[in-house]
């Protein structure tokens, strides 16, 4: 955002919600590094021998071991129990194409995990309840760590757990759902302590699940844009490897007992909770929406969910219906600008308090001026999402210019030229909504006229 010299425009913005002026979009997924590629496709024609394509995934797997490359898994049901090496990425056609259907497997997972690597756009179910483990079990490696990735992915129908991690691994899972699950519960994770957490979720539900949704015995686990319902018992904390979650933007209600934490969750803030079955299971913000504890007098918070369906994204959620609480609220509110996940650059401040702690201030009312806010952590720009914000433009010594833009770029330093620019100009590989109050002219700039909006691509 900008301001044209010969005139002064102050740009404000106000984050009522999770949102600025800018966005990051994300880099591809770490994980496995992407190499030769090996196919599979059961539905005719192939062969475990020499491929072209495999027919199942674990012939794909072992003719690829030691390297670092992608399986390519077409539409279709897999009835196997994996293994896959360190280095590969096993990709499928979409969560509800590609099923890796564990139900007449002699191991204790569908899916195991031994080392770096993605697991994306696959469902996978079936898994005997051999101990606690059924769908995808991510061990300690033998040396070392592990870093691991699973992104949209359905762990679904397993006798056992959904998702069990433990050791030094290091799993991130994004942009998927688990459950239901008949057995112990969603995910599982026994990490040990490290600088950073040893299990993230986000943008994820899990639903539906026998025993709890999300278990922690040991490590620093991460929930963040995260819906929790339906399961025996939301959210469980061990008591022995002190364990840490820490809750934010995320829902967990309507389970049969919300929140069982000793020691406590850590809030984040954002949070909607049914019921406090602790009595004291977090710390809970300002931000958050809790029921009461079960020696408090007061009304349960209802969700007001929807059933777990196919609302259009990547794999099932459970929409908000209207009246949630949830609405305007997770993943959205925040309390204070200088505590989130942004970056400012050039003259993009929070130093304005009366426009509030949520709020930053791009351009103060001086000439050639230009600032920008990005998120810092990235959004994958291949997966839906929603951002919505407020903003005010105000202060038009001399007529006011240039205007604002919402901007997804590749860097959260990016910042354009001043003026006509509006912050964008000559930014590569990024894409821009504008809102434009100066007529600069044409050609150069394409402004019709000085009240307008558009849409730039470089």
């Amino acid at each position: 955002m900008s301001d044209r010299a010969a005139s002064i425009r102050v740009q404000s913005v106000l984050l009522v919600f999770l949102m600025v002026a800018t966005l990051l979009a994300a880099p591809p997924p770490a994980g496995a590094q992407e190499g030769p590629a090996f196919d599979v496709d059961n539905r005719g024609g192939c062969s475990d021998e020499g491929g072209a394509p495999y027919c199942t995934i674990q012939a794909a797997v072992d003719a690829a071991l030691g390297e670092r490359v992608t399986i390519t898994v077409a539409p279709g049901i897999y009835p196997e129990s994996v293994t896959i090496g360190a280095g590969m990425t096993l990709v499928g056609a979409g969560a509800n194409q590609t099923l890796i259907d564990g139900r007449d497997s002699v191991g204790a997972a569908v899916v195991e995990v031994s080392g770096d690597a993605t697991i994306r756009d696959i469902a996978v179910a079936g898994g005997p309840d051999l101990g606690e483990v059924g769908g995808i079990r991510v061990p300690s490696p033998i040396e070392g760590s592990a870093d691991v990735l699973l992104d949209t992915v359905w762990v679904h129908d397993n006798a056992g757990l959904g998702v069990d991690v433990s050791g030094s691994s290091t799993v991130r899972i994004v942009d998927s759902t688990v459950g239901p699950n008949n057995g112990q519960g969603g995910v599982s994770a026994s990490v040990y302590q490290g600088p950073s957490y040893g299990v993230a979720i986000s943008n994820t539900t899990i639903s539906g699940n026998g025993g709890s949704g999300l278990i922690a015995d040991s490590g620093d686990v991460l929930i963040d844009f995260v819906t929790i319902t339906g399961n025996g018992t939301g959210v469980a904390v061990g008591v022995e490897g002190n364990p840490r979650i820490h809750l934010r933007n995320s829902v967990v209600a309507n389970n049969a007992t919300d929140c069982a934490a000793s020691p406590p969750i850590i809030s984040e803030g954002n949070n909607v909770i049914g019921v406090d079955n602790s009595p004291s299971c977090a710390a809970w913000l300002e931000s958050d929406q809790v029921g009461p504890s079960p020696d408090m007098e007061g009304t349960l918070v209802d969700a007001k969910l929807g059933p777990l369906a196919d609302n259009g994204g990547t794999t099932l959620t459970h929409w908000l219906l209207p009246g949630s609480p949830a609405l305007g609220r997770v993943g959205a509110s925040i309390s204070d600008f200088l505590s989130s996940p942004y970056q400012l650059n050039s003259s993009a401040s929070t130093s304005f308090p009366e426009f509030g702690p949520s709020s930053v201030v791009l351009t103060p009312s001086e000439l050639y001026q230009v600032g920008s806010a990005f998120r810092s952590e990235p959004v994958r720009p291949d997966r839906n999402f929603t951002m919505d914000f407020t903003f005010s433009i105000t202060g038009s010594a001399g007529g006011g210019a240039d205007g604002l833009t919402f901007v997804i770029a590749d860097s959260p330093t990016s910042l354009g030229d001043v003026g006509g620019g509006l912050g964008i100009g000559n930014l590569t590989d990024s894409v821009a909504v504008e809102f434009d109050t100066w007529n600069n002219g044409l050609p150069d700039y394409g402004d019709p006229n000085e009240n307008h909006m558009g849409i730039d691509l470089s």
